[in-house]
């Protein structure tokens, strides 16, 4: 795989890396990789995640993040191709739902709107879209007062103001702190965190840092509380924000904005030249990442029972529509097809 990497130029893109595929796979889920090759040349490679029940796989399938990365591997000339065979290879077997998100590299062949009837089988339904949402990488500059500038009045005005305020407030900016000390003070904000951090989750964030050399920093009170952190890494000259928090009883002080600013500078003194947000970007900072080609491909094959549930699930999606949430997120990733209807 990393000669395929090296071969297509995306050694610097991590979530294609094998290593970061197997470091982010949650417990309830099981490694499902398709390599698409001839005898002797690797073309292909689409990395799965396998949803499970206890120690029975189901037949749901993912693949690729919010943003549409670490799902697909390939030439641009291939990627149809890929995915032609990958629906077929799962649909014919006991796959019953595909959920994929994959990023389109800007010279990838424009997607039809339906994949061929005859490689996925009787009664499949399918549904594909493109979108051009904000990406996940954010470029430096070679100063700090360049980097704001490229910035709106407003951003660049809020970035100043809230360390201004969190400066006279007795916040101060630290590099180095000890995983532990990150680990031990997200698990004490957990009954107040909108999505409590998981110790699988940790360890994994652990084993990342171990894996790349990475680090945390944060935002300590006047007392010692480190009130915002994150974690991440430098590779290749692009850092990788790995993970963040904050405080939600200090939301009203934008702690993140001012953390993810200090940063920022930090990052160019020290010469990075990009800023990559592996859990979606911080949202002041979205509107300037790259954009990406996002395709959004579902697939669904009947079954008796979970075809019902399905359709239950989407229409269960569309009513709660007005309370976006992970539990709406939820329900339209186990309808798919059925949670794109309307009416």
């Amino acid at each position: 795989m990393h000669g395929l990497l090296s071969q297509l130029g995306q050694q610097s893109d991590l979530t294609l890396h094998p290593e970061y595929y197997l470091l982010t796979l949650p417990p309830a889920r099981r490694v499902d990789v398709l390599i698409i090759s001839t005898q002797a040349t690797l073309l292909a490679v689409l990395y799965g995640q396998r949803r499970c029940l206890g120690p029975w796989r189901t037949g749901f399938l993912t693949g690729g993040d919010a943003v549409g990365c670490g799902g697909l591997l390939s030439a641009p000339e291939m990627l149809l191709p890929a995915l032609h065979q990958a629906a077929s290879f799962y649909l014919h077997r006991d796959v019953h739902a595909m959920r994929w998100k994959l990023a389109l590299p800007p010279d990838a062949p424009g997607i039809p709107e339906q994949l061929p009837e005859h490689l996925l089988g009787i009664g499949v339904r399918q549904a594909v879209s493109e979108s051009d949402p904000p990406g996940d990488i954010l470029m430096l500059a070679s100063t700090y007062d360049a980097f704001l500038a490229r910035l709106s009045k407003l951003t660049r005005r809020n970035l100043r103001y809230y360390r201004r305020q969190a400066d006279a407030a007795g916040y101060r900016f630290e590099r180095g702190v000890p995983f532990q000390d990150y680990a031990r003070r997200l698990q004490a904000l957990g009954p107040v965190l909108r999505h409590p951090v998981s110790a699988w989750r940790l360890q994994g964030q652990a084993a990342m840092l171990d894996q790349f050399g990475g680090e945390c920093a944060g935002l300590r009170s006047p007392d010692g509380v480190l009130e915002a952190g994150l974690c991440g890494f430098v590779r290749e000259g692009r850092f990788h924000l790995l993970a963040r928090y904050v405080n939600p009883d200090l939301a009203r002080q934008s702690l993140a904005l001012v953390l993810c600013g200090y940063l920022i500078e930090e990052l160019v003194a020290q010469g990075c030249r990009e800023l990559r947000f592996l859990n979606g970007a911080l949202f002041p900072f979205r509107r300037y990442c790259q954009a990406r080609r996002l395709l959004e491909l579902d697939l669904d094959r009947p079954r008796a029972i979970l075809t019902p549930l399905k359709w239950v699930c989407g229409r269960t999606a569309q009513a709660r529509i007005a309370q976006r949430g992970s539990w709406e997120r939820a329900l339209r990733r186990i309808a798919g097809t059925y949670g794109r209807e309307r009416g």
